[in-house]
Parts: C-alpha cells; sequence; structure tokens
C-alpha cells in the first residue's frame, strides 16, 4: 500500500483486478449470446465458459468488500466515527447516475429498437424493482425483460452499503470471528433454503416462496463481500493478526490459490451453492496480496489494466445493449455466420464498449465523482476512485 497523505489511501493493482472482472462478464456474455442464437461459440465446448460471468462478478463484490471495509475502518479510527450520510452520498455519486442512464437507454432500446413486449408486461412493478434498487429479486421473478438485468450485482452491493456502515460504526463488525460467523450464517441459510426448495413448494400468491427465499440468498452475495471485508480487517489489524497475514503473504499460499482457481474453473469443479463463496475466499486472498504485498508474484499496475480498470463499471453496464446492437445489424443484413463476422466480433464488441465507457466516465461520470471529495474524509485511488 502506498500512502501519499495521511488521509489518503492507494492500494495497487486494484484497477488491474477491476479490468479482469469486467472482461471476464463480457467474454462471457458473448459467448453466452452466441450459444443462444445457435452459432459457433467455445461455451458449447467449454464447460467454464458458463463459470466465467459469474466468478467476474463475485471478483467485483470481493474487491468491494475488501475496500470499502477498510476504508471505513480507516475512517473511524481517523475520526473516532464514521459518517454515514456522507457515506451513501459518496456511493449514491459514484453509482446512481450511470445506473439510472443505463435503465433509460435500456428501456429506449427496448421500445423503439425491439417491438417492446417485454417492457410492457408488468411495467410499473419491474421499474419500482430497479428504481428502488432491487433488480436481483427482479431476475428472480422475470425471465426475460428490456429491463438491464446486469444490474442485479449493482442493486446487490447497494443493499450491502445500505447496512454495512452501520455494523461497522456500532462496532458490530469487529472481530475476525464475527465475519467468519456471518458467512457461516449465510452460507447455511442459502443451502438450507436449497434443500428445502428441492424438496418441498410453498406457494403465496402464486411465488414459490422456499425458491424466491434461496434465490434471494444467493443474489444477494453478502457472503463474497463479507469475505472481501474479512481481507480488509485482516490489513488493517496487520498487526493482530500479523500470523494470518504471513500465511496469507506466503509465496506456497498465492501459488495454491492460482492452482486452485484454475483447477475450479477450467475442470468445471461443481460445488453446489457454495461455489462462489469457495471463489470469493480464494479472490480475497489474491486481492490482499496483489494490493498490500509487496513480495507478491501476481503484479496488476500497468497502464493498460489503470485504464480499463477506472472505466469498467461502464464497461459491465454498457456492454449487453452494444453486444446485442452489434448481433442484431450483422443478422439482418444476413451476415451473422460469415468468416467475416466471426472475425471481429471480439474486436467491435470490446472496441465499442472502451469507447463508450471512455466517453461515459470522462464526460457523464467525472462531473459527479469530482463531488464525491466534498463527501470524503478517506481519500482512496489516485484520483475518482
Amino acid at each position: 500500500m502506498v500512502a501519499k497523505k495521511s488521509k489518503s489511501i492507494y492500494f495497487p493493482s486494484l484497477n488491474g483486478i477491476r479490468a479482469i472482472a469486467a472482461l471476464l462478464v463480457v467474454f462471457h456474455h458473448v459467448e453466452l449470446e452466441k450459444s443462444r442464437l445457435g452459432l459457433h461459440n467455445i461455451a458449447d465446448s467449454f464447460a467454464f465458459v458458463e463459470k466465467l460471468g459469474a466468478t467476474g462478478v463475485t471478483l467485483f463484490f470481493v474487491l468491494s468488500g475488501f475496500l470499502i471495509t477498510y476504508l471505513l475502518y480507516v475512517e473511524r479510527k481517523e475520526t473516532n466515527t464514521i459518517n454515514v450520510t456522507q457515506f451513501y452520498i459518496r456511493r449514491v455519486l459514484r453509482i446512481w447516475p450511470l445506473y439510472f442512464l443505463i435503465i433509460i437507454i435500456s428501456l429506449l432500446y427496448d421500445i423503439y429498437i425491439n417491438d417492446g413486449s417485454y417492457v410492457h408486461e408488468f411495467f410499473v412493478f419491474k421499474l419500482f424493482l430497479f428504481i428502488t434498487f432491487l433488480p436481483n429479486l427482479f431476475i428472480i421473478l422475470f425471465s426475460s425483460s428490456g429491463f438491464p438485468v446486469q444490474l442485479w450485482s449493482v442493486g446487490s452491493e447497494e443493499q450491502f452499503y445500505l447496512i454495512w456502515p452501520h455494523l461497522v460504526k456500532r462496532n458490530i463488525i469487529n472481530s475476525l470471528k464475527t465475519l467468519i460467523v456471518l458467512v457461516v450464517v449465510v452460507c447455511g441459510l442459502r443451502y438450507l433454503f436449497y434443500f428445502i426448495d428441492k424438496n418441498n413448494s410453498y406457494f403465496v400468491g402464486g411465488v414459490d416462496l422456499y425458491n424466491l427465499i434461496w434465490r434471494y440468498l444467493y443474489y444477494f452475495r453478502i457472503d463474497c463481500m463479507a469475505i472481501g471485508a474479512i481481507g480488509g480487517y485482516l490489513y488493517f489489524n496487520k498487526v493482530i493478526h500479523h500470523k494470518i497475514i504471513i500465511f496469507l503473504y506466503s509465496k506456497y499460499t498465492q501459488l495454491v490459490t492460482f492452482l486452485l482457481i484454475l483447477i475450479l474453473l477450467l475442470l468445471d469443479v461443481k460445488l453446489s451453492v457454495f461455489q462462489d463463496s469457495v471463489f470469493a475466499l480464494l479472490f480475497m486472498i489474491v486481492i490482499l496480496n496483489v494490493a498490500t504485498n509487496t513480495k507478491s508474484i501476481l503484479n496488476l499496475e500497468f497502464k493498460l489494466f489503470n485504464f480499463l480498470g477506472k472505466i469498467s463499471y461502464g464497461m459491465y453496464v454498457f456492454h449487453p445493449l452494444i453486444l446485442m446492437s452489434i448481433l442484431k445489424y450483422f443478422k439482418n443484413n444476413d451476415m451473422i455466420n460469415t468468416v467475416f463476422f466471426h472475425s471481429i466480433q471480439y474486436v467491435l464488441v470490446f472496441f465499442f464498449t472502451i469507447v463508450i465507457s471512455y466517453l461515459s466516465f470522462n464526460y457523464f461520470e467525472k462531473p459527479f465523482l469530482k463531488l464525491k471529495k466534498k463527501y470524503t474524509k478517506i481519500i482512496s485511488g489516485k484520483k475518482y476512485a
């Protein structure tokens, strides 16, 4: 960790983590959409491709839990409290502008480019779920829509942010044991309702309540963010937990961690409802090392990764519309099965995703990010983090 001032914190390689997470999600969706259209794709041949999207999102969750928790602990130490109102204002300025922009763009796209049928059905209720930051509940209740379903993870993070600063401020999250218990309880409840749902049904208003609860616990992903928080807690209390830090910093631990990630992905190992939690634990070790260990065997501090990491939020929210538009154009012009299309599809998707995300960051998001400074006591990142 490099600190320029007493209240300014910069963790290296975190933009690299964001870049990798965004690239995994984009790659996953390209291959999944090609598979859906019956086009030649990698997903049908290699099962691990289907995991990449969820894996990328899990990486985002762990990073959020790590960074937010560490910054909250630092703020409490520096100021003897946590200004929760200012925390919410910072999150609003970072998340809300692009969140609502992509909702508007997606609805207009579905109405004017598609036939709009997905939007019209239960429109008010669907819109309500997105406006109240419950898109993770939306994807449980509705299988298709003109709404930007990729925002489910943003909704999960907002729900996490709603409760987490209060838990840290009131010293409820005050030990490693507490965090571990939280993770175990959430995973246990998820498995319990998953097991109940497999063997029973309980319908309320046409909705299977058991299925709804276990799937909400899956899409909430507080366990992944809490596992990230364990990393933030350990680093903040590195003097107390120096033995654990030394173990996690070990080159052997790092090598085993990377090896396990590759094995779980490439061999498509099935871990039932615990899969994302296991990946989260491995990612926490990776993030802790690349961000805080000067002897980390992985270094993601590169200009390209820093650039992509800064615009990763835009990449995440814009790429589905860009992908659909490109596929629609080639399909309408009877070019979708041509060698030309297969040769340049990734070039087009990544080019337009990066360009639009860059423009969004610099000309739409950045003015809001500049306002964050007024409400920030602990500065994170070099600029506009």
